[in-house]
């Protein structure tokens, strides 16, 4: 029967073996060779398929996207502003009780219907 571990008792043991193995890493220095180790690809293939690319397409499909987010951005922004400028004149007291009255007056003007 195997016994049970706790939760912080099993991050222990992966803190710790995550610890061993960079240790580990760093002594044979496969940090600096993993990247040298790796298959090359030859140039020429990398620009035969970057050649064979619908350029005209990929555009096409990036522009709602990008239109999207550039409208969502705007929209933030203005959203941010709106909340500033309404932040900083309810701050002032007076205006904030003209507005209230002015508020439940309406309130009363629709409830009598």
């Amino acid at each position: 029967m195997s016994e049970k571990r706790t939760t912080a008792e099993l991050s222990e043991e992966m803190i710790t073996a995550v610890y061993q193995s960079t240790i580990d890493a760093l002594k044979r220095g496969s940090f600096v060779n993993a990247y040298t180790n790796r298959v090359q690809v030859p140039k020429e293939l990398v620009e035969e398929v970057y050649n064979s690319i619908d350029h005209q397409w990929v555009i096409n499909n990036l522009k709602p996207r990008i239109n999207k987010l550039v409208a969502d951005r705007i929209f933030s922004y203005i959203r941010q502003s709106v909340v500033e400028d309404v932040s900083s004149i309810l701050n002032d007291k007076e205006v904030r009780n003209s507005l209230k009255l002015a508020l439940l007056d309406e309130f009363r003007l629709i409830g009598r219907g």
